[in-house]
């Protein structure tokens, strides 16, 4: 079994993401994430840097941008990451892991900022150890697997 994904799985998963009803209405968050996974399924993933968003998503000047004076990357990165929180916590697909594992395998090791790397390898090391209970969770609507067997007292 091969764990590689391929763009085209993944262009499939971004479109799901950007139909759901997180994204319906967050159209600069549906940019972004657009132009995140573009990037590094062009191998580019590496040289993202928050003035190049800038620039490149949302049209700052190229010539006054200064990403230390305008937050705007910085504050929609967290709205991103509490969009994709929602739609996973509700509309995640076994599918995805496999989408998921493959984005922090390609950051693994291909960027010049240590926290890439570290940002990978919790995802990596989770999905290693603990796939089968993301699964389980995913197919029955969030549900602990350990909460679920017979005997178990819920928390």
């Amino acid at each position: 079994m091969s764990l590689e994904v391929q763009p085209q799985e993944v262009r499939e998963s971004l479109a799901r993401i950007l139909s759901s009803r997180q994204f319906a209405s967050a159209e600069r968050r549906r940019k972004l994430l657009g132009y995140l996974v573009d990037e590094t399924l062009s191998g580019r993933g590496g040289d993202l840097k928050e003035y190049r968003i800038g620039v490149d998503v949302y049209g700052r000047d190229a010539g006054t941008y200064d990403p230390r004076v305008d937050p705007v990357i910085r504050v929609d990165i967290g709205r991103l990451r509490t969009k994709l929180a929602e739609y996973y916590a509700g509309q995640g697909r076994s599918e995805d892991l496999g989408l998921l594992l493959d984005v922090a395998n390609r950051i693994e090791g291909h960027t010049i900022c240590a926290l890439g790397d570290a940002a990978a390898w919790p995802v990596q090391s989770f999905l290693k150890h603990y796939r089968h209970e993301f699964e389980y969770m995913i197919d029955h609507g969030g549900r602990s697997m350990v909460t679920d067997q017979p005997g178990a007292k819920a928390a």
